[in-house]
Formats: C-alpha cells, sequence, structure tokens
C-alpha cells in the first residue's frame, strides 16, 4: 500500500519532490477542450423557449402525468399540461408562482397556485425527473460525452442560494450571503449532464452525509465513479461507496498532507526503497471484530429503510468512541490510501476529476 520504486523511464514526470521529501502534484489541463455549443444547431437565433423545450419533453415522455392530485380521493386527478409546465418554469426559474400568473398569458394564476399546492409534492416531482432520465438514458446521443462507457463517471456539488423568507433549513453563513441566510442545493448529475437527484440542505451543513443519498435513490443510471470536492468526502464515505460497488474519487484540498494508511509499519516500506511512505498502520482487528456490524449497517443503507444522510450523521453525534463508527472509519482508510496513491499515479484519472466536477 505504497508506490513502487521506479526505473527511470517510468517516472511520474507530474509527481514533483522537493529536498525536504515532500511532494505534490500536477495536473495537466486537458487537450481537446470543448468550445462549441449546440445552440446553434438548434435554430438560426440560437435560442429555444423553455416551454417549448418542456412541452416537447412531454410529448415523449408524458412526466406531466406524474403529477397526481394529493388527496386520495382525487388520486385519479392529473395536472394540466400547460398548468403545470408553467409551475415548472415559475419554481425552476425562480420567478415564483404569483408572478408566474401574472406574466403568462392564458394562465389563470389563482388555477396556477392550487396546481403546485396539490400537485407539486416531491414524490411527484422525482417520478416526473425519473421519466425524463429513462428517455435520456436510451437515447444514443448523449453517450459521445462519455469517456468509458465501461466506467461512468457522476458528481455531486452544492450551490449556495439566498433565502428572503423564513426556512426551516435556512441558516447564517456570512462567508456565501453576509447577514442573510441561505441554504445549499446539493445536486448529481453524469457526464451527459443528466441530473439524477437533487435535495436542499443547510447552509452549515457538511455536504459529505448526502453523498450516499444521491447514490443510493438513482435506480436509473449506474454509476463506477464518483466525485465531489473536498466538502464531500470523509473516510465514512469512502467505506460506504467501496460497500456499494462504486469508486469514490474526490477533489481532496491539499491532498499530499492527507495520511496515508497500511498493515505494515513505515520501516518496512523504507528499507524496500518506497519515495511515499505511509504514515500511520491500520488497526485490522478493530475491523475484523465489527465485521457483522458493518455489514448489517450497509444492508440497512442499501434496502433504503432509513436516509443514509440520517444514519451517518446518527453515527457521527455519537461519542468517536463508539466501536462501529470507528471500525467504519477505519476501513474507509484502507479505500482512501488505495485512491491517494492511484491519483498521484493516473494523471488521466486526475483529468477526469477535474472535467466532471467543472460540469
Amino acid at each position: 500500500m505504497a508506490v513502487l520504486p521506479q526505473s527511470p523511464d517510468q517516472l511520474n514526470p507530474y509527481l514533483i519532490f522537493n529536498k525536504e521529501g515532500r511532494f505534490h502534484v500536477i495536473t495537466p489541463a486537458l487537450d481537446d477542450k470543448q468550445t462549441e455549443h449546440i445552440a446553434i444547431l438548434l435554430s438560426q437565433s440560437g435560442h429555444v423557449q423553455i416551454s417549448k423545450i418542456l412541452s416537447d419533453v412531454n410529448k415523449v415522455t408524458g412526466f406531466t402525468q406524474c403529477f397526481t392530485h394529493h388527496n386520495i380521493k382525487n388520486a385519479t386527478r392529473y395536472s394540466n399540461q400547460e398548468i403545470c409546465i408553467a409551475g415548472i418554469i415559475g419554481l425552476g426559474c425562480n420567478i415564483g408562482i404569483p408572478k408566474m400568473g401574472m406574466i403568462s398569458s392564458g394562465v389563470n394564476p389563482n388555477t396556477l397556485r392550487n396546481t403546485v399546492n396539490w400537485f407539486f409534492s416531491q414524490k411527484n416531482l422525482e417520478e416526473a425527473n425519473k421519466q425524463i432520465i429513462f428517455l435520456i438514458n436510451k437515447l444514443s446521443l448523449p453517450n459521445v460525452f462519455i469517456s468509458d462507457m465501461q466506467n461512468k463517471h457522476s458528481s455531486s456539488d452544492g450551490r449556495k442560494v439566498n433565502v428572503a423568507v423564513e426556512s426551516l433549513l435556512a441558516n447564517f453563513s456570512f462567508k456565501y450571503f453576509g447577514k442573510d441566510k441561505g441554504v445549499s442545493v446539493y445536486t448529481f448529475i453524469d457526464e451527459r449532464q443528466i441530473l439524477f437527484y437533487s435535495t436542499v440542505i443547510s447552509a452549515s451543513e457538511r455536504e459529505a452525509a448526502y453523498v450516499i443519498d444521491g447514490l443510493n435513490n438513482n435506480d436509473v443510471i449506474k454509476t463506477h465513479i464518483h466525485s465531489t470536492d473536498t466538502h464531500g468526502y470523509t473516510e465514512l464515505i469512502f467505506a460506504a461507496t467501496h460497500f456499494m460497488g462504486c469508486t469514490f474519487a474526490p477533489r481532496i484540498k491539499n491532498i499530499g498532507e492527507q495520511n496515508i494508511y497500511s498493515f505494515s509499519n513505515k520501516k518496512t516500506y523504507d528499507k524496500k526503497g518506497y519515495k511515499i511512505l505511509p504514515d500511520q498502520r491500520i488497526n485490522k482487528n478493530l475491523i475484523i471484530e465489527n465485521w457483522d456490524n458493518i455489514l448489517r449497517f450497509m444492508a440497512t443503507i442499501k434496502l433504503k429503510h432509513t436516509p443514509a444522510s440520517q444514519l451517518f450523521k446518527r453515527l457521527s453525534s455519537y461519542t468517536h468512541k463508539n466501536p462501529l463508527y470507528k471500525a467504519i472509519k477505519e476501513f474507509g482508510r484502507v479505500i482512501k490510501s488505495l485512491f491517494i496513491l492511484t491519483y498521484y499515479d493516473d494523471v488521466k484519472l486526475r483529468q477526469r476529476i477535474e472535467k466532471q466536477l467543472n460540469r
């Protein structure tokens, strides 16, 4: 679990060591930058109305049929297509439902408000989004953006949004909102720009607890590699993604300062001439003793009985002497160490992570 000594013709030109033995990695920019836009192919003016796009997509997918009435007695009632699209634009473009009702021709403001209140539930929105994802996933054109069909890459990141009204999730964050409150909209996309999961969390919460939620609620797109920034990384997430059959590949700030762990002591690798040495040893016995509990914990997540974010927050709220917490974290250190060494050595992986997070 350390970098093997290399011959001069196999040296990594992007891994640089200084006189003190410390090192850092350099990620060169990609040669093929995509600068062309598809908008010029859609119309002469290069612009297409959002309402036109949503209407055409609905003709193919019928996603507006997913918006059923909240009331059980009226469960068979579906929202009107035009009213539904107006509500989506009003909420999605941050116009607001009252203003959307006033500026839209042929849309009754009261009907629009009632439609949003009685048909726009979280479940209905997720089902509508899933119908669109099913369609995109069947198309061949979006696949041109996939670097490796055998290792599909996705990523997640949060976007801070100011909230001017009272909200249970809104919180103060001087860095992003000054003296105002706001939330973080945490979204998941893949290489084809398919947004397959989104949630709103407090701006003061760390995003790492919600990474598994997005991956576990993705029933359409198979993700092999998932990337986040430093805010979405913990050693617990490394462990959880391993059990889910997904490679966690975050972009960690100051990655050269991260500890590397091994099953043998530092001297073992030093005698072999390794230039990158482990910092600490893995407590193998702790993992073995709690292995059954680790599997039960992950089975609970996979079965979706409880959101993974709630389980991780509850586990982290216990004292750090909790055996299960320590065991999962210890196993995550093994996976993290393997990833860091691969990250140092594989420049193409680093480029893929940068490109996907820039999406």
